[in-house]
C-alpha cells in the first residue's frame, strides 16, 4: 500500500510518546495521510518543533 492510498482525512489520532522515534514517525505519517493529531509526551518541549 502506498502512502497515497492510505486516506484517512477528517479522522482524530492520538499517538503517545509523539516526541521522537517510532511516535514521532507515526504521527507525520498520520499528518500527512489527512488526520487531525494531537501529540502526547513526558517532555512537552520537543512537541513544539513539530
Amino acid at each position: 500500500m502506498s502512502a497515497s492510498s492510505f486516506d484517512i482525512t477528517g479522522a482524530r489520532a492520538l499517538v503517545t510518546g509523539s516526541s521522537q522515534g517510532i511516535g514521532k514517525a507515526l504521527a507525520r505519517a498520520l499528518v500527512e495521510a489527512g488526520a487531525e493529531v494531537v501529540l502526547n509526551a513526558r517532555r512537552p518541549a520537543p512537541l513544539v518543533a513539530l
